[in-house]
């Protein structure tokens, strides 16, 4: 059997290149026609997470990035989804999130997925988690990984299947899955309000 994992550092939310903007220009560019990108055209709602997860990683907001005691709920949550989970899954697939140190906050991705309203999501995660004993994915890697080497002995082509088919799904649902990121922004504005608007203009001057 071939071992599809490789050793990875820990993840870390680490700034995204693009410019630093305030909360209410980050939401306005869910009202702005879609952008042509390096890889093609990206949504307005993919556009706006990115401006907010930049703000959440900026090195305004989070000076160490090892250290994200201090993000609120909220921005836990566009996180784990709209930054760790989303950038996996796209990068490699369920199996590279799970054998990955993203794959520690899968559990948490469920319940998150659950507060976004994003239902078609946690039935993806939930057929995932059929992998692993009583369909709990474990917070640790080894544990992960032992589970996964287990049922790819049993049967690998059945867990490729289960992982292809979830990774398919979810490149079909990712429209959806960033409105409803989006939306949550909207309603807990109060969680994200950092940085705020005096800070991003004294880091504009500084560029």
């Amino acid at each position: 059997m071939t071992v599809r994992w490789r050793p990875r550092a820990a993840a870390v939310l680490s700034p995204v290149p693009m410019a630093l903007r305030t909360l209410a220009e980050a939401l306005a560019l869910r009202r702005q026609p879609p952008k042509k990108g390096r890889y093609g055209s990206r949504s307005a709602d993919y556009n706006a997470l990115l401006a907010v997860t930049s703000r959440i990683g900026s090195v305004a907001r989070i000076p160490d990035p090892r250290d994200l005691s201090d993000l609120s709920h909220g921005e836990q949550v566009l996180k784990e989804l709209g930054f760790v989970m989303d950038g996996e899954v796209h990068n490699g697939g369920f199996h590279q999130y799970l054998t990955n140190s993203s794959g520690d906050g899968a559990e948490a991705a469920r319940r998150y997925l659950a507060e976004v309203g994003a239902a078609a999501h946690v039935a993806i995660l939930d057929r995932v988690a059929s992998v692993f004993p009583g369909d709990v994915i474990p917070t640790r890697r080894d544990e992960r990984i032992e589970f996964l080497m287990a049922a790819e002995s049993a049967g690998v082509e059945a867990v490729d299947r289960l992982f292809d088919a979830a990774t398919r799904e979810y490149h079909v649902l990712k429209e959806d899955l960033y409105t409803r990121l989006m939306d949550y922004v909207e309603a807990h504005q109060a969680d994200f309000a950092l940085p705020d608007d005096a800070t991003v203009r004294a880091a504009a001057t500084r560029r």
